[in-house]
């Protein structure tokens, strides 16, 4: 838990002091997608869980990584 917290809080931190050193203007444009692709993620998340949060064979992931 604490190396998936450091590793992308890192990045994070990174990110927003990088968007603070080169000046380049950011208007709400440039990201509402990412923000509406979060909230569809986060209500379809929400929503697999509290419906059992199993596929059709009662695995408990949606599809398999091959």
């Amino acid at each position: 838990m604490f190396d998936a917290v450091a590793h992308h809080g890192l990045n994070a931190v990174i990110v927003v002091i990088d968007i603070f050193i080169t000046g380049m203007p950011i208007r709400v444009l440039h990201f509402y997608l990412s923000v509406l692709f979060g909230v569809a993620w986060s209500i379809f998340s929400i929503a697999y869980d509290f419906s059992g949060g199993t596929n059709f064979t009662d695995k408990p992931y949606i599809y398999a990584v091959r």
